[in-house]
């Protein structure tokens, strides 16, 4: 129950938007406040190429090439369901001196509702060195505002908030001006306020709202949020050259009068008969392709989530010629199945097999371990 409530306030929180993947590549014109910082991207990144060419490659090929210690989940999300084309034109950079300094700081963001710009990464300076400020997930996500303030919404585990941040003098860390949030308190809505960004109602000042008003006062600060002018990673000349891997080259579609009449055949037998049956194709050759048993393991207050997997099938490779039909029980809201494989570069890539909330298409959406 208290799932099934709190998906519903996301959802309103949300406005009910589209997610809409092909955004124009030319910035939509609009009045900026006269207060607002402008963008400079014509001064010399060097300070910032690591992060940038790191970003970049993550983009082209799932995985980051210098320092894959921290994944930056904020922009692999985004880039799951997006074609490699898709992600280089929908994610975008800038640099700004957001505190006056005269010390850029860097911007990663994407454009995906209402022209409205999530700030996925913000990075400054300190001695020299790229020092991240914050990063943005599904989960809990930030937009820039004017004055160099930010709006932050997200979740902590059943509970949802929203709030306003600002840049601390040296601009290393924001601070928080209000937080409004609501807590599930025996499965009923609690709402609750602070300035210390908080989700503990013992922190906080109980406010005698309902959810209506919450939902509208997150509302009114969400429209103060701006676009901010990002330079697609799609015009990115990376400093450092390292290989990009082949487009993910498998294909999935539900078996069908026209589906392939060359395959091998793979049943997951549950006992049940509620079997899906699924056409994995490929347009090029890939090694070391298996099909996966997820488990979920666990998860953070980020939105994360870590699966344990064991083999199903293993397969020396998958080829074109020959496809392999899967037939394996109805995939419900958490994923139980996914593949594997070595791509064109060596990296084992790992994704799962689900199907679409919104037209029940086939998806195959990667994560990482």
């Amino acid at each position: 129950m208290r799932k099934l409530f709190i998906l519903i306030i996301l959802l309103m929180l949300a406005g009910c938007v589209t997610n809409n993947q092909n955004q124009p590549s030319d910035p939509v014109e609009q009045e900026e406040p006269t207060d607002q910082p402008i963008p400079n991207n014509n001064v010399s990144q060097q300070p910032y190429t690591e992060v940038l060419d790191d970003t970049y490659y993550l983009i082209l090929n799932g995985h980051r090439p210098i320092d894959d210690s921290q994944p930056q989940q904020g922009v692999r999300e985004k880039i799951v369901n997006r074609t490699r084309q898709e992600a280089l034109e929908s994610i975008g950079y800038t640099l700004i001196d957001l505190n006056g300094d005269e010390v850029d700081e860097l911007l990663v963001g994407i454009d995906d509702y209402e022209d409205k710009t999530t700030i996925l990464l913000a990075y400054t300076l300190v001695d020299t060195k790229p020092q991240l400020i914050f990063e943005s997930t599904s989960s809990n996500s930030y937009y820039m505002m004017a004055n160099n303030r930010f709006f932050y919404r997200g979740t902590n585990i059943f509970d949802s908030g929203f709030g306003t941040f600002v840049l601390n003098e040296d601009a290393t860390s924001l601070v928080n001006e209000e937080f409004t949030f609501m807590h599930l308190n025996d499965e009923s809505p609690e709402y609750y306020k602070n300035t210390s960004a908080s989700w503990n109602p013992s922190d906080s000042e109980k406010l005698d709202i309902q959810n209506e008003e919450f939902l509208s006062l997150d509302q009114e600060l969400y429209q103060e949020v701006i676009k901010v002018v990002l330079t697609e990673f799609d015009s990115y000349e990376p400093v450092e050259t390292y290989p990009i891997s082949d487009e993910v080259p498998i294909i999935l579609s539900f078996e069908t009068a026209d589906s392939p009449s060359n395959y091998d055949e793979f049943i997951v037998d549950d006992g049940q008969n509620n079997q899906t049956a699924i056409f994995i194709t490929t347009n090029s050759t890939v090694k070391e392709f298996k099909v996966l048993q997820l488990e979920l393991e666990d998860f953070d207050e980020t939105g994360e989530i870590e699966f344990k997997t064991s083999e199903l099938l293993p397969m020396d490779e998958l080829i074109p010629e020959r496809a392999l039909l899967l037939r394996i029980p109805f995939m419900g809201t958490i994923p139980n199945y996914g593949i594997s494989f070595v791509d064109s570069i060596g990296q084992e890539r790992y994704f799962i097999l689900q199907e679409s909330g919104r037209d029940g298409s086939l998806l195959l959406s990667e994560f990482w371990k």
